[in-house]
């Protein structure tokens, strides 16, 4: 009976694992220092990507305007708006190359000090929340990590669903694929809403792209919370 009641997961100390779980995720990194050129590429990425995802919004209402009213000049401004998208997203994708040239000549001067400047700046900033968890239950960090894990699981696959895996395939042989889709149906003129739909999918790619990041925060915090259950194990 004793086991059993301590055994017992209690919602107070799952909001509390909770609570440290969020700090981890959404943690900030301090901003480093950047030349001129990096910060030129990060707000022209950052601009495009904004605009890219307006764009894309209107892309779909003009697609039920068209197919609802049937008129020419809407199917025009459909076009219009397909090429503009697809213009947009292969500037990202060119400038997202170009902003990682000042990187690349950083890892080739000093190969390892981005990598252990990371680590260094994750460890300082990942320490406090996993010494306050190694003070739960590891009950409790068991289950908050389970359902973390499912849900970092279920958002991959949402964005797979999409678009395809992008991390195995690559951004550019992605585009590559795509670009050889689209001149074939660009040629099938029977089927006019295929020409305007065929730049959603480079669209959903670029999102993956940008919610890599996200995931990465994910399974940095799923590290943690396996450790802190290993240090918890070692404790016991």
């Amino acid at each position: 009976m004793d086991q059993s009641a301590r055994l017992l997961i209690r919602e107070e100390e799952v909001l509390d694992v909770l609570n440290i779980v969020r700090q981890l995720t959404t943690r900030k990194r301090e901003k480093k220092k950047q030349t001129p050129i990096e910060r030129w590429f990060e707000r022209a990425a950052s601009t495009l990507l904004t605009h890219s995802i307006a764009i894309l919004v209107a892309l779909f209402c003009l697609v039920a305007m068209s197919w609802i009213f049937q008129k020419d000049a809407l199917r025009d401004a459909l076009y219009v708006t397909s090429v503009l998208l697809g213009g947009l997203e292969l500037a990202i994708a060119f400038i997202g190359v170009g902003g990682a040239i000042p990187f690349f000549h950083r890892l080739r001067k000093a190969p390892f000090d981005p990598l252990l400047s990371s680590v260094s700046e994750a460890s300082h900033l990942d320490l406090p929340s996993v010494n306050e968890l190694v003070q739960h239950d590891r009950e409790v960090v068991s289950f908050v990590l389970a359902h973390y894990a499912h849900e970092r699981l279920a958002f991959e696959k949402r964005g797979g669903m999409l678009a395809g895996a992008l991390e195995k395939v690559g951004l550019f042989p992605a585009l590559a694929a795509f670009f050889g889709v689209a001149a074939t149906v660009w040629d099938h003129t029977e089927f006019p809403f295929a020409r305007a739909l065929v730049f959603v999918i480079p669209a959903f790619y670029c999102m993956n792209f940008w919610a890599l990041s996200l995931m990465q925060n994910m399974d940095r915090t799923i590290a943690m919370l396996e450790y802190s259950l290993q240090v918890i194990d070692n404790k016991a």
